[in-house]
């Protein structure tokens, strides 16, 4: 099976993000980063979708086709780790599970994604995963009930195309997004940029509120009256994409609905926070 490569043999979306946490020659503020970095987190999801989409539409190829190279990636981002970095991490791999969601965020809306195409898709990555499981180190299962085992004083990287996943960790110290394909790397004040539409606003926080009301390209559908509240809230108490939850919420509850506007929806999401 051919398929697209980058200079580490891996499926190009992985391995230009796997590049840019090596490059010395980036920024000193990345160079940093990846210095001071204590942990490294791996959706394997991403390292799925990253294999799949690096094969020509036309290629036949199994589950256990699949899951053999995506082995094969991760050894290899594990020996890359091993002679590159100067503390040695370990990269931790996950598989997040979503199947409570609905249940737990019971005012988001969700994109819909029941067609025969995204269902075929859907069950070779489940497939994929139970192999993987079985024979490599992999936290597998609910998305709020895995645990990664930081503190305080931990500071880290995190690979994964799945904005809901970074919910999981607004509390970790230092967390950078390293983006599959362009190897950007985002600390947590620029995650709002995965929001639907976030490039083209002004920095806001990244949380459940706004990813529920925003949305994003893969689970969570826009709530557009929702959304312009939020804006509104933003700009009068002066949001940043690092404010704090504390600051969010006291924001929200000062806020006086404009003639027109709703607050009720919003003040809903928020609650959803735990």
């Amino acid at each position: 099976m051919a398929r697209q490569t980058g200079e580490l043999a891996l499926s190009i979306g992985t391995s230009l993000a796997i590049e840019s946490i090596f490059n010395k020659s980036a920024s000193p503020e990345q160079v940093k980063t990846v210095a001071n970095a204590t942990k490294i987190m791996i959706s394997v999801s991403t390292l799925f979708r990253n294999c799949l989409e690096s094969h020509r539409k036309d290629d036949e190829f199994t589950a256990r086709d699949l899951a053999a190279i995506i082995a094969q990636e991760m050894d290899l981002i594990d020996e890359e780790c091993k002679k590159k970095l100067s503390r040695k991490i370990e990269p931790m791999y996950y598989y997040a599970l979503t199947s409570k969601f609905q249940s737990q965020y019971p005012y988001a809306v969700w994109r819909d994604r029941n067609t025969e195409r995204w269902r075929n898709r859907m069950a070779m990555e489940e497939e994929v995963m139970q192999y993987l499981v079985r024979e490599h180190e992999v936290k597998y299962g609910e998305y709020s009930d895995l645990s990664f085992n930081y503190d305080r004083y931990d500071s880290g990287l995190i690979i994964t195309h799945l904005p809901h996943e970074l919910l999981r960790f607004t509390d970790f110290p230092e967390l950078s997004l390293v983006e599959s394909h362009t190897g950007a790397f985002k600390s947590r004040s620029a995650w709002y940029t995965k929001l639907t539409d976030g490039k083209s606003i002004a920095p806001i926080p990244f949380c459940l509120l706004t990813l529920a009301a925003f949305g994003d390209a893969i689970m969570f559908k826009p709530q557009p009256a929702a959304r312009q509240v939020i804006l509104n809230i933003a700009k009068e108490s002066g949001w940043r994409g690092d404010s704090s939850m504390k600051l969010i919420r006291d924001s929200v509850g000062r806020y006086r609905a404009k003639p027109g506007e709703d607050k009720s929806l919003v003040v809903k999401l928020l609650n959803m926070e735990k």
